[in-house]
């Protein structure tokens, strides 16, 4: 089975599952209360089919929707499930209880509706949120950080590396002979001045350098 072929049957269920689940809460909205625990007298007998409604109300609530996004290998489908089950199930609540067919008697559309949308509403306005906090791509969202957090908002120590950064090896060992011929270290006058011939030799100071070097060794003699 293809991608796309699995994309299109996934949505196809989830849409089922939704359109399955408000159908039969619309339905058991319109019976109202019934029935009675075992034992008990029951206030009105429940009409025939109550049970099916139920039945396929858990399908579509626990069955079809989990069915979809496996088919289609996309978890996302079951956070648009959630949030679009809870809206319609509300509305189906509210023409249930105040459309043109509706009973005298619809114990708790109201509510039922309230409760439904609500938690319809909640569930996509955080999934619209958690959706533009992870929009585009991950140097993107680096890129967004804070500028303390170093260059282009890389962490220091992720900061890229850019041409200015790569120094030629010569001049970082000059750099260093340079500080250690000018560091009064401890040693023999004849090994220091025949480092910095050495260095000389090697090209890493200048024969301004090296005049400049000597002139402070002996000077401190």
């Amino acid at each position: 089975m293809t991608t796309s072929l699995r994309q299109l049957l996934g949505v196809t269920l989830i849409a089922g599952a939704i359109v399955l689940s408000a159908y039969e809460i619309y339905e058991l909205v319109r019976v109202g209360t019934c029935g009675a625990p075992p034992g008990a007298v029951a206030l009105r007998e429940c009409p025939d089919g109550t049970g099916g409604h139920v039945l396929l109300l858990l399908l579509g609530i626990f069955v079809l929707p989990f069915l979809g996004a496996y088919v289609a290998r996309n978890g996302g489908l079951l956070i648009a499930w959630w949030c679009l089950l809870w809206i319609a199930m509300g509305s189906a609540s509210l023409v249930a209880g105040h459309g043109p067919a509706a009973p005298l008697q619809t114990d708790g559309a109201d509510a039922g509706a309230i409760t439904f949308l609500g938690i319809g509403v909640l569930s996509l306005l955080g999934a619209v949120a958690v959706a533009r906090g992870t929009r585009g791509t991950p140097a993107e969202r680096v890129g967004a950080l804070p500028r303390e957090f170093g260059v282009a908002g890389a962490p220091p120590a992720h900061r890229p590396v850019t041409p200015g950064d790569v120094q030629p090896l010569a001049t970082l060992l000059g750099a260093a002979a340079a500080k250690a011929a000018a560091s009064p270290a401890a040693g023999p006058v004849e090994a220091r001045l025949r480092k910095l011939q050495e260095l000389r030799a090697a090209g890493l100071i200048t024969e301004e350098e090296l005049v400049a070097r000597r002139r402070e060794i002996l000077d401190e003699v």
